[in-house]
């Protein structure tokens, strides 16, 4: 357990045990201030070359360690040896094969996770500001502290949303394979430390340290068995991205780890402690939406994108490749240009979540 010591009976006169290496780093909170203004709203928006855009980026997303994303209780799991146990288990979609219209269980990763881990992303590397409710947190926040007018919203609150206003980012949950499911076996984890470690952890004479991420590693074994998708496992995904600004959609590319130029894997779900749940994503095609009425282009997709018209979605100009790429390119230099994507904070997360962290083995024990 973070910053908690630990003391073993069965160590030479019960003396503390050697605490494993941390498997977290902080991007400095020094950055400016927020960088607030109204959103672009979902009116309008220009073609082409415009501002303001509306665009879809097919992506390709593969795990490179298991991924965990629970139900959130436990059961009873059934192997496909028979074999019965106590698990939690993954997040299991029932489909409708078209061929022979029986229902199928198929894993998925909710498009809600992979929005909330690369909203926390956005928001380290971005002007914006720190949503949390802890008091401790938001008294040392001052001018970062989180969004709380419709009309001066921060980049991220811009990008994602906020109170009283949808955002622009929807992600579809992305299904998996039938046969992408294992048992793994991980260290159970500990209870995060509170109070009196909070101010040695992650604040320093009177500032936060930071936004934490956890490294990549190698997982851990243990004795608390879990359902995930396996390591290896690929699988596409959609993002719809509904008239907002070029250069929002910049940092968005940027939180995805998916810069042509500067490429890395992010984590997702549960199990990050312990090496659970780092995936790459690829950013494959992009289709560009131009000339098209967004009030239109809204009444197909839903106000969450979640009634989705594939004509509509497919009436853009579309790119892949190289292109797709370069267009990628642009969007981000645009960001950083803007100010919007800040350059010191990006280099920090991509040296945190750098992929050769893959090659140590997480902490099983307390840290």
């Amino acid at each position: 357990m973070p910053g908690s010591p630990y003391e073993s009976p069965n160590s030479p006169n019960h003396g503390p045990t050697p605490l494993a290496e941390k498997p977290y780093r902080f991007v400095s909170s020094v950055k400016p201030e927020p960088k607030r203004s109204g959103p672009a709203g979902h009116a309008v928006f220009a073609g082409g070359d415009g501002p303001v855009i509306a665009a879809v980026l097919h992506f390709t997303i593969t795990t490179l360690t298991p991924l965990h994303v629970a139900l959130g209780i436990m059961g009873i799991v059934r192997s496909q040896q028979g074999e019965e146990f106590a698990a939690l288990p993954a997040m299991v979609l029932r489909h409708v094969d078209e061929g022979n219209r029986e229902p199928v269980r198929l894993p998925i990763l909710p498009g809600s996770s992979l929005k909330g881990a690369v909203r926390a992303m956005a928001e380290a590397i971005s002007p914006s500001c720190v949503p949390v409710a802890d008091p401790r947190v938001r008294a040392l926040l001052g001018k970062h502290n989180r969004c709380n007018d419709v009309q001066a919203l921060c980049p991220a609150c811009r990008l994602f949303g906020s109170s009283g206003y949808a955002g622009h980012v929807s992600i579809g949950d992305i299904m998996f394979a039938r046969g992408d499911l294992r048992r793994h076996k991980s260290p159970l984890l500990w209870k995060p430390g509170r109070d009196s470690a909070f101010a040695s952890r992650y604040a320093r004479q009177g500032r936060l340290q930071g936004r934490k991420f956890y490294v990549h590693r190698s997982p851990a074994e243990g004795d608390d068995v879990r359902v995930v998708i396996k390591s290896g496992a690929s699988a596409s995904g959609r993002i719809v991205y509904a008239g907002g600004r070029r250069e929002e959609l910049g940092l968005l590319v940027a939180a995805l780890g998916a810069d042509p130029d500067h490429p890395f894997p992010i984590k997702i779900g549960g199990g990050k402690p312990v090496g659970l749940g780092s995936v790459l994503i690829n950013i494959d095609r992009v289709v560009i939406l131009e000339h098209t009425s967004v009030e239109k282009f809204l009444r197909h997709t839903g106000r969450l994108g979640g009634v989705i018209n594939s004509e509509q979605l497919e009436a853009g100009l579309d790119v892949a490749g190289e292109s797709a790429a370069q267009w990628l390119r642009e969007q981000i230099q645009l960001a950083r240009r803007t100010g919007v994507l800040l350059d010191d904070p990006y280099q920090q997360l991509r040296e945190i979540l750098a992929r050769d962290g893959l090659q140590k083995t997480a902490p099983s024990g307390p840290y």
